[in-house]
C-alpha cells in the first residue's frame, strides 16, 4: 500500500520532535516544540508546534486536543503565533 503524503509529513514532525530540539525566541513570546499556542486570528482554537523553521520564519502546528480523525499538521508564519496559557486539568 502506497504512503500518503500526509503521512510522510506526520513522520517528519514526529522524527524533528525526537531528534532536534529548538526554541525560538519571537517577539510574542519564546516557543518550542511540544509548546501550546494559539493564533492571532483564531484566539480561541489551540495548536500544538511541531515544528520550527527559523529560516522559513514558519512553523508546523496541528490542532489540540487531537481528534479522532488525526489533526493534520499545516505551516503558518511565526508572526501569527501567541502563547496559549492552559490550565491544568
Amino acid at each position: 500500500m502506497p504512503v500518503q503524503p500526509a503521512a510522510d509529513l506526520f513522520h517528519f514532525c514526529l522524527y524533528s520532535l525526537q531528534s532536534f530540539p529548538m526554541t525560538l525566541e519571537h517577539h510574542a513570546g519564546p516557543f518550542e516544540q511540544g509548546a501550546f499556542v494559539r493564533l492571532a486570528s483564531k484566539g480561541d482554537t489551540v495548536y500544538q508546534v511541531l515544528s520550527l523553521d527559523a529560516d522559513a520564519d514558519r512553523c508546523w502546528l496541528r490542532r489540540w486536543p487531537l481528534s479522532r480523525q488525526g489533526s493534520p499538521p499545516f505551516s503558518v508564519p511565526l508572526n501569527q503565533l501567541r502563547n496559549a496559557e492552559l490550565m491544568p486539568a
